[in-house]
């Protein structure tokens, strides 16, 4: 929930959380979660231009979570070939 989310991003660990994920977490994604996220990442505004409008936590954190969708849609293609 949108209250939840509050709680999670204001918390003192949530950057080191961020950066865990993106050092572990990211090779954890399944095509499921991809799905969840996708109702708020293909939405034409979710971009870092107009995020960076509310704020610099903002534009970094929809330019994390996009990288992440990509990260997962690249390692389908590249992982199989290793």
């Amino acid at each position: 929930s949108f209250k939840q989310a509050i709680l999670m991003m204001g918390g003192p660990n949530f950057l080191n959380q961020l950066v865990e994920f993106g050092n572990t977490g990211k090779d954890l994604m399944n095509d499921e979660t991809i799905e969840f996220l996708a109702v708020y990442i293909d939405v034409e505004q979710f971009t870092p231009p107009v995020a960076k409008n509310a704020s610099t936590a903002a534009e970094g954190l929809c330019t994390y979570v996009r990288a992440m969708k990509f990260y997962h849609e690249a390692s389908k293609i590249v992982k199989p070939k290793l």
